[in-house]
């Protein structure tokens, strides 16, 4: 996954008022796991439609690129 890409939340696991929702990749990073020292990919996504999460509004989250497929 590029910053610039489209992606879509995907509807599994936690953060349920996530799921569905379409944003922005902004920027990614590769992070090491603890204890494991395996490797991921973060990104920082912006939300084309501002998602209500914990009582406010998110407009940005950062999420492993797991969560994620890509649209475009």
């Amino acid at each position: 996954m590029k910053v610039g890409e489209l992606v879509r939340f995907k509807s599994c696991g936690d953060y349920k008022q996530f799921h569905g929702h379409v944003g922005l990749v902004v920027s990614t990073e590769e992070a090491v796991i603890r204890g494991t020292g395996k490797r991921t990919l973060h990104l920082a996504v912006k939300w084309l439609k501002p998602v209500l999460y914990d009582n406010r509004i998110a407009t940005k989250s950062h999420f492993n690129a797991d969560r994620y497929e890509v649209l475009s």
